[in-house]
């Protein structure tokens, strides 16, 4: 299971941060604290890395894009502002 915050207003632009291996989302911490007045900046962490649920069952490479993808879709449809991915 994926791990997701956010911070700043979603009334702006938005973006997704997602991390790389071995890392968490805690890695944006500089760039989310610069950006989150002008963006809603979205933090996933990948699972069984930094604060998400620890599990084994769900963390293969085609489950994590699917839910990657469900989420920046759910908050896609939020919105008509711009959004952007950083990872």
């Amino acid at each position: 299971m994926l791990g997701v915050v956010t911070f700043g207003s979603p009334s702006k632009p938005r973006i997704f941060f997602i991390h790389g291996w071995p890392d968490s989302g805690e890695v944006f911490c500089e760039q989310v604290n610069f950006l989150q007045n002008q963006y809603h900046c979205v933090v996933i962490t990948l699972p069984n890395h930094g604060g998400s649920i620890r599990s084994y069952k769900g963390a293969d490479f085609p489950t994590i894009v699917q839910e990657v993808y469900e989420i920046i879709r759910t908050f896609r449809s939020q919105t008509t502002l711009p959004s952007f991915l950083i990872g």
